[in-house]
């Protein structure tokens, strides 16, 4: 149970608690290590007082949340927990009604809207300043090594496939074996045998950048040569053979093309820097 210096249950602490329990330890109060509840408590401690700061403030003034906003967080942080009793006993635990908890929710909401509100003042990125910072970090610019690929896959026993594991391998490495001395067979190869979503365009995934693949996928495709197909691998789908058909290098973005990226960075920079100085501002007069 969380007080204050006279002894009593202080909300609002208790509500920062449980928030900061799961976003710094992805874990409930109660489960923390004495080192961590410190932690979690200086985190708390430091935000009670800086809501506080802003739920008075002149730009809190006519700030409304939404009934479906709130209806939909609470449900988002009762997921949190294996189970949905388990959120409520913690609110017992804490001497936390749900009455309680929805108005310190809504006012922690309320605070998100206001510095939303603040961060959009004078938040607007003109084209000299996008140029000028594509010009200082162009090299930071870049469009990554692209490969066209093609894709066979056979499912091993699952809900994709009647066929058993062996039986699986087996016909992977009678297909592998065909292409081996045919890499331009794969097309048909793919269109006749592969259980992906892919086979009827041939196994065509289009062109890839890495990460697009799963894990597995990606770092195989990225060792390839131009024109050369894989070993045979496998993951929990199945058995895979990947063909990269065309390797695209990494090239520099020109400023059209890095233009959105370089507005978008310096709109965040922006508004942290006048929510920063918003509340340095705030600070000042307490």
């Amino acid at each position: 149970m969380y007080t204050d210096n006279s002894g009593q249950t202080d909300p609002p602490l208790a509500f920062h608690i449980m928030k900061f329990a799961f976003q710094l330890f992805k874990k409930p109060a109660t489960k923390l290590s004495p080192k961590e509840y410190c932690t979690v408590k200086q985190h708390a401690e430091q935000e009670v007082f800086l809501h506080d700061m802003i739920l008075s403030s002149e730009y809190a003034s006519g700030v409304v949340i939404p009934s479906s906003v709130i209806d939909y967080t609470l449900e988002s942080l009762k997921n949190e927990y294996s189970k949905e009793e388990d959120f409520f006993e913690y609110l017992s635990e804490n001497s936390l009604r749900l009455s309680n908890y929805l108005d310190l929710l809504t006012s922690d909401l309320k605070v998100e809207a206001i510095l939303a509100r603040v961060a959009a003042r004078d938040s607007s990125v003109s084209n000299r300043e996008v140029k000028e910072y594509y010009h200082i970090h162009q090299d930071s610019f870049f469009i990554p090594e692209q490969r066209d690929v093609r894709h066979i896959l056979i499912c091993t026993e699952n809900q994709y496939s009647h066929l058993p594991k062996d039986s699986a391998l087996n016909r992977m490495l009678t297909i592998y074996s065909r292409l081996l001395d045919a890499p331009y067979r794969f097309d048909e190869q793919a269109r006749r045998y592969s259980e992906c979503v892919s086979a009827p365009d041939g196994g065509n995934l289009g062109k890839v950048k890495p990460g697009e693949l799963c894990e597995e996928l990606d770092s195989h495709l990225f060792m390839l040569e131009e024109g050369e197909i894989s070993e045979i691998i496998q993951t929990p789908f199945g058995f895979h053979l990947l063909y990269c058909e065309k390797v695209y290098p990494a090239q520099p973005m020109v400023f059209s093309e890095a233009y959105l990226k370089i507005h978008q960075i310096l709109g965040r920079k922006k508004k942290l820097q006048s929510c920063r100085e918003w509340l340095e501002s705030l600070f000042s007069l307490h």
